[in-house]
C-alpha cells in the first residue's frame, strides 16, 4: 500500500491542485451561479460532464478521475436545487397511503348507472297483466340432429 508522500509524489502539481479544488468543492456548500447551473442542467451540459468524466480518467491520475465523478454529481445536484427544479426522486408511499387517498378519489355512490338505468326502463311490478293472443302461426321443427329440445 503507498503512503500518502508516495501517492502524492506519483501525481503531478496540477493534478494534486485539482484534487484539492474538487475535495474542497465536495465539502463546502459552494452553489454554482445561475449562469452556470443553468448550463449544467440541460441535456448538453450533462452530456459535457460525462465527456469530461471519461478525460479525466484517460488524461490522468485514476483517483482524480473518481473524485471527479463525485464533483460532477454533485455540481448537477446542487445546479438542480439551485435552479429550484423538481426533484427526480419522491418518497414512495405506503400501499395504505395510496389506498386511502384512491378511496377519497372514488367514493362509493348510492346507486350505479346499471340501477339507475334499469330503475327507469325496466317498470317491474307496474306492469300490465299479461295477455295471450291467438295466431297462425306454428312453427316447424326440423330434425335436431340429435340436440336435445330445450
Amino acid at each position: 500500500m503507498l503512503s500518502a508522500s508516495a501517492f502524492f509524489k506519483s501525481m503531478t502539481v496540477p493534478e494534486i491542485a485539482i484534487t484539492v479544488l474538487a475535495v474542497a468543492f465536495l465539502l463546502f456548500e459552494v452553489n454554482p451561479p445561475e449562469m452556470i447551473a443553468s448550463q449544467i442542467d440541460t441535456p448538453i451540459g450533462m452530456g459535457v460532464l460525462v465527456i469530461l468524466a471519461i478525460y479525466v480518467f484517460m488524461s490522468f491520475h485514476p483517483v482524480l478521475g473518481v473524485i471527479f465523478i463525485l464533483v460532477a454529481y454533485e455540481l448537477l445536484r446542487r445546479s438542480n436545487r439551485y435552479i429550484n427544479k423538481a426533484v427526480t426522486v419522491h418518497y414512495t408511499p405506503t400501499q395504505d397511503t395510496k389506498d386511502s387517498e384512491m378511496a377519497a378519489m372514488n367514493p362509493v355512490a348510492a346507486t350505479t348507472l346499471e340501477e339507475e338505468y334499469v330503475h327507469t326502463m325496466a317498470p317491474l311490478g307496474k306492469s300490465s297483466i299479461i295477455s295471450y293472443t291467438t295466431s297462425e302461426y306454428a312453427p316447424v321443427a326440423d330434425d335436431t340432429f340429435g340436440a336435445t329440445l330445450l
